[in-house]
């Protein structure tokens, strides 16, 4: 898809509060129709993620994978597989090391769905950036909620990534409630809360004006298990 394109799809954002919430009609109109056809094994790789190892509170409750995109004006190139990183002035609970998850398979970001949102997003905070140049790092999560106790997506609470912008993306939701979304200001001011549910459904974050956060997810069915799916991708300016 070229930038030409999505530029003419784009919804109008306002961004004034340091975040907006994007539709899921909006997602799938940008994207398109050819790269939306992808969808079905796009949502179908959740099932495939493997477990986090990495929690310091000993939770078992999430899947993930993880890749780096160097994306420019016009080239996207995927980045050799590395370890993901974060301060503890951002992530005190799993911060501070090396993780290790399993790479985002290469026949979806070789395909035209992952690229057409890896694009889409960025169009959407930078839209006039000719020469801008970003570093997007792209997780899949899966939030499992069981009987034996719930599932957390953000276990270290309302937080910063340290990068510039944050896209959320909601893929599933099965069997659970909770999973609301929250958003402040930096002082602390509450900002928003709302719940992502439709597949497609989206939020747009600046993170340097914003901390962001989710409640658990419990399951909805008594001893049925559930989950909550998500695509999160990061960018941050790098030079070119």
């Amino acid at each position: 898809m070229s930038v030409a394109i999505i530029q003419d799809t784009l919804p109008q954002l306002d961004l004034a509060n340091g975040f907006a919430r994007i539709a899921a009609d909006d997602i799938r109109e940008m994207a398109g129709p050819e790269a939306m056809a992808e969808w079905p094994r796009f949502r179908a790789s959740w099932d495939d993620l493997e477990r986090d190892d990495y929690m310091a509170d000993g939770g078992t409750y999430r899947r993930r994978s993880f890749s780096v995109f160097k994306l420019g004006p016009e080239r996207l190139h995927r980045k050799t597989h590395r370890p993901h990183f974060q301060g503890r002035q951002y992530n005190p609970l799993n911060g501070g090391l090396e993780r290790w998850f399993m790479p985002t398979d290469a026949a979806l970001t070789d395909g035209l769905l992952i690229p057409a949102l890896l694009r889409s997003a960025r169009d959407m905070f930078s839209p006039d950036g000719a020469n801008d140049h970003w570093l997007a790092e792209l997780h899949q999560f899966r939030i499992e909620a069981r009987t034996d106790g719930p599932g957390h997506p953000t276990p270290e609470g309302l937080h910063r990534d340290g990068v510039d912008w944050v896209f959320m993306m909601a893929i599933e939701r099965f069997g659970v409630t909770g999973g609301v979304s929250h958003i402040h200001a930096n002082d602390g001011t509450p900002l928003a809360e709302f719940t992502l549910t439709e597949p497609g459904d989206a939020v747009l974050l600046d993170d340097r004006r914003v901390l962001h956060g989710v409640t658990p997810i419990h399951p909805a069915y008594g001893d049925k298990p559930g989950h909550r799916d998500l695509l999160v991708v990061t960018y941050r300016r790098i030079e070119g």
